[in-house]
């Protein structure tokens, strides 16, 4: 009877140690909310130096996306007025108008883990030499039109590495007394995913997303009852830039964390004209015997490890067809990211690329061995300073193939400095 009163009060104190642990806020734990934003952006320019120009864009944008769903639809309007002034031998005046419409659609099948993507884009541009108005319009179309099928997910867990962040700030800085509670961080975490809505609506989005974050921080049991401008400060330098450290997708200024795995299979028909642009290499389009395209099979898979806060591991393969010149490309990659510091940041990635060809009289194979690595130093908010070295082995199919190949190295470095001062 003893023996099972103490097993008893063991299994109690077991179970007490590891239920707080199993309660941790996980980056995997991310799950996408629903949100929709949209934008109108108008601009235009008046000039008068070698040409009298005029022009105008109008750019509406709307975005929704949830965990099942996602679509991006936007619109360019252009209209271009040019009268120039000298070298009226040589020149005319130009009337140019322009819209293009681009949508992009992903729906996951009946909450399963397989998707389809629709995604494109098409353009009309007419223009006319205004002061030759006996001449017809000339119209171009153009345009892109990609159907994808796949299975798996990759979410974005930048939201989630802030929030943990966010939740190390406020420990370090006194503002809680302890951990935030799970529930607190998921309400960041959805918070900061849905304020892509004010990135994408407003410059100075600040001032915004910290209003629904203080509401959610001030509920917290761990609350001390203020937080300092200068903790503002160091939160929303962590939601720009210490988002992930240095994942190497970039979106709204800001850098992102994914995880999960993706498998696509992708069919595009690139450059869609109405003129032979690939000089009589163009496939006609079906049904239209006058619009061209470029058919494209791509085969992709995608995968994407946040080992902690500091480290990111990504993989990929991609394979692809070109329809045109039946040239075929594929390697495998891989990149490692690691957080030295909350502003030192540094990447280590490489690649395999094989490039071969199946007609009848192809062009010599090839192998690209690219490798990079890069240092960005985060000096202040919308503030940084990069450091990147790049590094490539060619090997190049000699004519005859009983020669083997020849070997051809790149070499290439740089300094970059990036400054937003508003």
């Amino acid at each position: 009877m003893v023996n099972h009163r103490n097993f008893i009060i063991l299994f109690i104190l077991v179970g007490a140690i590891t239920i707080p642990f199993s309660q941790e806020y996980k980056i995997t734990d991310f799950r996408v909310p629903y949100s929709k934003s949209y934008r109108l952006l108008v601009g235009g320019s008046v000039q008068n130096d070698w040409d009298n120009t005029c022009d105008l864009d109008i750019l509406p944008h709307y975005k929704s996306y949830c965990e099942q769903k996602e679509s991006d639809i936007f619109c360019d309007a252009h209209f271009l007025y040019d009268d120039p002034e000298i070298f009226q031998d040589y020149s005319h005046g130009l009337i140019d108008y322009s819209i293009m419409l681009g949508c992009r659609y992903r729906q996951y099948l009946l909450n399963s883990p397989f998707f389809i993507t629709v995604d494109g884009s098409y353009k009309v541009d007419r223009m006319r030499q205004y002061d030759m108005r006996w001449l017809p319009w000339v119209t171009f179309h153009s345009g892109d039109l990609a159907l994808a099928l796949g299975v798996g997910h990759l979410r974005d867990g930048g939201y989630a590495v802030a929030a943990l962040k966010i939740n190390e700030i406020l420990k370090k800085e006194g503002v809680v007394d302890r951990d935030l509670d799970r529930e607190t961080i998921a309400k960041i975490v959805e918070a900061l995913a849905g304020g892509s809505y004010f990135i994408f609506r407003h410059e100075r989005y600040q001032r915004y997303l910290s209003t629904i974050i203080e509401e959610i921080i001030v509920q917290d049991p761990g609350f001390q009852g203020v937080i300092p401008i200068k903790v503002w400060f160091k939160i929303f330098d962590a939601v720009d830039y210490g988002v992930s450290y240095y994942n190497f997708k970039n979106d709204f200024n800001r850098w992102q964390r994914f995880f999960g795995s993706r498998f696509t299979v992708n069919i595009t028909g690139q450059d869609i004209t109405n003129s032979d642009y690939w000089g009589g290499g163009g496939i006609k389009f079906p049904f239209f015997n006058d619009i061209y395209y470029r058919p494209i099979l791509d085969v992709k898979y995608e995968y994407e490890k946040p080992i902690d806060l500091r480290r990111q591991v990504s993989l990929g393969a991609d394979y692809s067809i070109d329809g045109v010149d039946a040239s075929h490309v594929f390697g495998p990659n891989a990149r490692f990211g690691y957080g030295i510091t909350d502003r030192l940041l540094t990447s280590v990635g490489t690649s395999v690329v094989y490039v071969f060809s199946t007609t009848d009289h192809p062009p010599p194979d090839y192998i690209r061995l690219p490798s990079d690595v890069s240092v960005i130093y985060y000096i202040e908010d919308h503030c940084y300073v990069s450091f990147n070295f790049d590094l490539e082995l060619q090997f190049n199919q000699k004519y005859l193939p009983d020669r083997g190949y020849n070997v051809e190295t790149y070499t290439s470095g740089g300094i970059e400095f990036d400054w937003r001062i508003f």
